[in-house]
């Protein structure tokens, strides 16, 4: 009888909440806006972008009244990664491809400078992916102009003979991100299609640039050609996590995170935003901030906001190691990443382990009699968000939404104006519910 009563109660106050708080989206909306300006270069080490986003976080919880849980919010720690600060172009025959569109430079790529015409376009040909003798012809042929040439490579043209002969073209190419058998200074692949911006590889220096152009822009003959990709390699990043807390009738504690690290940019002329990756998972943190401060809660509140997540969850990984609180008393840790649209529902991971499942299974009750989601998909635990670096520690899940519309993923298109927030409110008072 206790457990249904309370379970009655519990979805008086969340349906109380929900009409309360349909609308409103104003703070969240400021908070997105103001970490998606350019002056933030895309939130990453570009120009330290990261560090005025953080100096505006900080800010933002010394407004609200949350106290800091590290010296002035700030808990320091450095890692690897690559920034891209210039131009980043390619002109050839004196057109100018549209970069991100046309063409992608690499993170991990090395500082490339070209003087316009006075360098050769070798075409090598695929089959030095696979033949040694072919290779070995290839680099004696064109020994002498080497290292001062751009090399294109047509990879999206190729024709396997077999389904072997296929897979090992693409393990060939692969191998391309970690090092250059030919031993020049760019190297130019010519690709069906474009593939994600990430950070892969970019924890580590090398000495050449790597850019994906995709084939149908490469003219059948090159005249000239101009290649600038600016880049530089950070052996130790300097960055840093936010951190707040509101102490609580008890000293439980459920913490909400957030990263608010983003693609940064791709030379000066394209910068990702990141409204949906995640200026919408930390204006919902800062919006569960701005709820809790306004009455003392029923469990001390912690909100830790990391960087470094989309070079290696590094931001995280580092809380964990190096903790601002007991994480023995953490009795939910709720990271938000992807917030915007939502229109066919949330998918939670980590939502299977024992440690996770009574929280779960009550958030399935109350949707099952409020309908605020249209569909709770539960998956197991992967290391997919910044979550995982705590799972060990305390229960810990990962909370995103399904379906849009947002402005793309690792997209320069990726702007407030095209992340719906319309499910925004519900879907945070209805997680927010775990704590309750």
């Amino acid at each position: 009888m206790k457990k249904t009563f309370s379970f009655i109660l519990h979805v008086a106050v969340l349906l109380a909440a929900v009409s309360v708080q349909a609308q409103d989206t104003v703070y969240p909306k400021y908070v997105m806006r103001h970490l998606t300006v350019d002056a933030f270069h895309g939130r990453n080490a570009s120009y330290k972008g990261d560090s005025l986003a953080a100096k505006f976080l900080c800010k933002q919880l010394e407004q609200l009244g949350v106290q800091p849980l590290a010296d002035n919010y700030l808990q320091r720690y450095t890692y690897a990664t690559h920034s891209m600060e210039g131009p980043c172009r390619i002109v050839i025959d004196g057109r100018s491809l549209r970069p991100y569109h046309d063409f992608r430079a690499m993170m991990f790529s090395a500082d490339y400078h070209q003087v316009l015409g006075e360098t050769t376009v070798l075409s090598v040909p695929a089959e030095t992916l696979l033949d040694s003798n072919a290779m070995r012809r290839f680099l004696k042929k064109n020994a002498r102009s080497m290292e001062e040439a751009v090399l294109y490579i047509d990879v999206a043209n190729v024709k396997p003979r077999s389904e072997a002969e296929a897979i090992a073209y693409g393990r060939a190419v692969q191998s391309l991100y970690q090092r250059n058998p030919y031993g020049s200074k760019v190297l130019l692949l010519g690709v069906r299609e474009l593939s994600t911006p990430s950070f892969a590889y970019a924890d580590k220096d090398y000495n050449y640039a790597l850019v994906e152009v995709l084939a149908d822009k490469m003219p059948k003959k090159i005249r000239d050609i101009n290649i600038d990709v600016s880049s530089r390699y950070h052996a130790n990043y300097r960055t840093q996590n936010v951190c707040g807390i509101v102490p609580g009738h008890s000293d439980s504690i459920v913490v909400y995170t957030a990263h608010y690290d983003h693609m940064g940019q791709m030379g000066d002329s394209c910068i990702f935003p990141g409204a949906h990756d995640n200026a919408s998972g930390v204006a919902a943190v800062m919006e569960l901030a701005r709820q809790t401060v306004m009455d003392t809660p029923k469990y001390t509140t912690v909100f830790l906001f990391f960087s470094g997540e989309e070079a290696g969850l590094y931001g995280s990984r580092y809380a964990a190691a190096h903790p601002v609180i007991d994480f023995s008393k953490v009795k939910l840790l709720v990271n938000i990443d992807m917030f915007c649209g939502g229109d066919e529902g949330l998918m939670i991971f980590n939502a299977k382990s024992d440690a996770t499942r009574p929280y779960i299974d009550r958030l399935q009750r109350l949707n099952n009699v409020l309908e605020i989601c249209p569909k709770l998909v539960l998956r197991d635990n992967r290391p997919n968000s910044d979550h995982y670096a705590f799972h060990t520690l305390c229960p810990s899940i990962y909370v995103l939404t399904m379906g849009g519309p947002y402005g793309g993923y690792h997209d320069p298109h990726d702007i407030v104006k095209a992340c719906g927030l319309q499910n925004f409110a519900n879907y945070l008072t209805f997680i927010h519910s775990l704590a309750l």
